[in-house]
């Protein structure tokens, strides 16, 4: 049971992410060729980026992941860096700075901000639409998480996992929320594009207004595109993991026929959500594969404390490691009689 609200958390998440990244591509593509965003468009990326995570994902975890995490992080490194120098720096440097400062002054108040008394429906529409989309990621992503987090220090893990890319999100966050807040401010170009063109455009519109527009946007298209691949590539295989047999250490990768089924699956379910309804069904998306995922995230909270309170009475390996023992000395024994 607890296996099938993964799979169906994760594949709803997973839908809703492959929908941004398919709206964002065509929103690449209109920005550099003129053709329209349609669903006929984002059908051609979906088949596209499905046929290429496939065998990305067939190609084994270590070998597919790695390579092209490796380049994406290294990509999104640039990108930020010419936006920084690009951008309005000293802008986001203040505002940064002003943000971070007003955050951790009101850490409580905006962490537990619904809206409802002033009627505001930002996070309804937005912070709500975050929540669900990473609890239904959480499980299986723990999962991968878990296991490439083999042989290494829990310390290692946090900084690794957690520490560094919340380092990394703020900083990321501050330069581009930074280069769009002041542009707006100064001309409601973005508004008049979010509008008239879609939420899909309006990244493209901020890298037109700086210069070397026409080298940015194909290599941000490029990283957008990894991005889709390798996080559909990793999920696909903790998917076809989760539901195949005779998954272990020493072999384990899921079928190449499980991880297509699910990656055909999810892609279609991603097209079609988008197709009717657009941004509103990526949020749809998040949140039928949000709710049972924070159902699940709750009794693994309440089995953590169990742990916990008594981690003897859970450690598999060192039962394993006293069973073990005990039939040594039973052989031992054995032994001696004979």
């Amino acid at each position: 049971m607890i296996d099938a609200v993964c799979l169906y958390t994760l594949a709803l998440g997973m839908a809703a992410s492959m929908g941004t990244s398919t709206m964002s591509l065509a929103g690449g593509i209109k920005s550099l060729t003129g053709i329209e965003s349609t669903p006929v468009v984002w059908g051609i990326i979906t088949l596209v980026g499905t046929a290429i995570f496939i065998v990305s994902a067939s190609s084994g975890l270590t070998k597919g992941i790695r390579i092209l995490s490796n380049i994406n992080v290294k990509a999104f490194y640039a990108v930020a860096l010419f936006l920084f120098i690009a951008g309005p720096t000293s802008y986001m440097l203040n505002l940064g700075t002003e943000s971070l400062g007003y955050y951790l002054t009101h850490f409580f108040e905006k962490s537990l901000f619904t809206g409802s008394a002033a009627g505001d429906q930002w996070p309804r529409w937005w912070t709500t639409f975050y929540w669900p989309n990473w609890f239904s990621w959480a499980a299986i992503t723990a999962l991968f998480l878990g296991r490439i987090a083999y042989g290494y220090t829990v310390k290692t893990v946090i900084l690794v996992n957690f520490i560094l890319p919340a380092i990394f999100g703020g900083i990321w966050m501050t330069i581009f929320s930074g280069t769009s807040i002041q542009m707006q401010m100064k001309g409601g170009l973005l508004e008049g594009v979010l509008n008239n063109s879609g939420p899909e455009l309006v990244l493209y519109a901020v890298f037109e207004a700086l210069p070397f527009a026409q080298i940015v946007i194909p290599f941000y298209l490029f990283i957008v595109f990894l991005s889709f691949v390798s996080g559909a590539d990793a999920n696909t295989a903790a998917m076809g993991g989760i539901s195949s047999t005779g998954i272990s250490p020493k072999s384990p990768e899921p079928g190449i026929l499980i991880k297509a089924t699910w990656g055909i699956t999810v892609s279609f379910v991603s097209w079609m959500m988008i197709s009717f309804a657009q941004i509103d069904g990526i949020k749809m998306l998040s949140n039928l594969g949000g709710v049972p995922a924070l159902i699940l995230e709750l009794g693994v909270l309440i089995a953590l404390f169990k742990i916990a309170k008594s981690p003897a009475k859970y450690d598999v390996s060192d039962q394993k490691e006293i069973v073990e023992d005990q039939d040594l000395i039973d052989v031992e024994k054995k032994s001696e009689v004979i």
